[in-house]
């Protein structure tokens, strides 16, 4: 599978990225908005990993892509997260320091919901 990475704080040397790429994925890292767009819009991508700092950004990609599968990183509370993410179908908030765990669960429920929607 193909990550995109929408983040000023996950960094391709983090635990997270380096855990995704050993499981034998792609991880690709852009915070330009047109480029992620191209990106999602040929196909390229299983799922973005978007910051909370650049929800606006990830907010308009979501709106063109409503079925791309979206992790944010956020370090906000669970209750204040859901109410700024609320409509936006966010599988999953991540830490500003993922580490592996993290990235087991991502990939554990992405698998998931690839396995319900068959996509």
């Amino acid at each position: 599978m193909t990550f995109l990475v929408a983040s000023k704080t996950l960094f391709a040397t983090s635990v997270f990225v380096k855990t995704l790429r050993t499981e034998d994925h792609n991880v690709i890292f852009s915070q330009n908005e047109e480029e992620i767009q191209e990106f999602i819009g040929g196909g390229e991508v299983d799922a973005m990993i978007g910051d909370e700092e650049n929800l606006d950004m990830v907010r308009n990609i979501i709106m063109r892509f409503p079925m791309l599968n979206t992790a944010i990183i956020s370090d906000k509370k669970h209750t204040d997260f859901h109410e700024a993410t609320e409509g936006l179908g966010i599988f999953m908030q991540i830490p500003k320091l993922p580490g592996k765990n993290h990235a087991l669960e991502f990939l554990k429920k992405l698998r998931h919901i690839l396995s319900i929607t068959g996509i």
